[in-house]
């Protein structure tokens, strides 16, 4: 199997974009190695893979630093790419709050959220079981803040957070309710773009 690339280096593997959200994905592009010298590229697009087994991006992922599966994490394609190797790295405890509350609404909670269990189409089992796990390990204080990461497309979490706040006067639940204490963490003004 091919190792994961490390320190920006660029590598054959198709670097595909992480499409399937509403707001879409990381990564645009990757350019094969030349004369086998590396090349350095941004990280943010590197961690997305199209043409990959679930085995071959687990051995990427298990030989990954904290920052790249950071990363993957984020660039991870919820239409497209295995949910089992999402789920081991969401289970890492290097993951951070705020990578890990992007990884969560990129994963579409909203089109589920008021959808009774016995009513999800089959294929969609996976996703909302691992959108479970991370939403109880959000709230459990699992994932801790990080001072070099920052939640991407933060109105979706405002967003969620206000209609959460109007299903609570209203009587209402979703499958799905975040912690606003644990979230506030998350939303700190000391928090910085990833890098």
């Amino acid at each position: 199997l091919t190792k994961w690339p490390q320190d920006g280096h660029n590598c054959s593997h198709k670097i595909a974009n992480s499409g399937g959200t509403r707001e879409g994905g990381l990564g645009d592009g990757c350019n094969p190695c030349r004369a086998g010298k590396e090349e350095h590229m941004p990280m943010r697009n590197r961690f997305a893979w199209s043409n990959q087994s679930c085995e071959e991006q687990l051995q990427m992922a298990y030989s990954s630093s904290r920052e790249d599966l950071r990363m993957m994490a984020r660039a991870f394609d919820w239409s497209t790419d295995h949910e089992a190797v999402l789920s081991w790295i969401m289970a890492h405890k290097s993951m951070d709050l705020a990578s890990a509350l992007t990884v969560f609404f990129n994963g579409d909670p909203a089109r589920f959220n008021y959808m009774p269990r016995r009513h999800i189409p089959e294929e969609f089992l996976a996703q909302t079981s691992l959108l479970d796990n991370i939403c109880l390990r959000i709230n459990s204080g699992f994932y801790r803040k990080s001072n070099t990461a920052r939640v991407e497309n933060r109105d979706r979490l405002e967003r969620w957070l206000h209609f959460q706040s109007a299903d609570r006067k209203e009587g209402r639940r979703g499958r799905w309710i975040l912690d606003e204490a644990i979230i506030e963490r998350a939303l700190a003004p000391a928090e910085v773009a990833f890098h």
